[in-house]
């Protein structure tokens, strides 16, 4: 199936504040562990791998190339903010159920990043074909 996403784009918060939104690349690698680095533990918990960790970085990254996580990420200022990853699988009947997870920085919460990167990925669930999305979410998530 032909995907028809037009990146990057400009997110503006009710505040003003302009974030780049675009697929995450192989070469951003070191940009999102970062990212995961600054990320309370509690939010780190739905991760399924340390992504600080640079070899569990790569493994994840590899799941982005072969195709079975599509990742959007959100920078400011040339840092990742903010991240929605859809993983699939490729195989079987469960390739039309996506589990989706959002996060944002703390310090860039309340902006409305979160939503936005969680329309975006709906859009672009339905692109691939999917039926059924799992979110997992995280209750009192509050800006710091």
């Amino acid at each position: 199936m032909q995907h028809h996403f037009s990146f990057p784009e400009t997110y503006t918060s009710p505040d003003g504040a302009e974030f780049v939104i675009r697929p995450l690349a192989v070469s951003d690698r070191d940009a999102f562990s970062a990212f995961f680095s600054a990320l309370p533990e509690r939010d780190k918990l739905f991760f399924q791998e340390d992504l600080s960790n640079p070899d569990q970085a790569d493994r994840w990254l590899a799941g982005v190339e072969a195709g079975r996580t599509f990742a959007l990420v959100a920078f400011s200022d040339e840092k990742v903010v903010g991240q929605v990853s859809l993983y699939r699988r490729l195989h079987g009947w469960t390739r039309l159920v996506g589990y989706v997870f959002v996060a944002v920085r703390p310090d860039r919460r309340g902006r409305g990043i979160a939503g936005y990167l969680l329309r975006r990925i709906v859009e672009i669930a339905v692109q691939m074909g999917l039926d059924k999305l799992v979110a997992e979410t995280l209750t009192g998530q509050r800006r710091e």
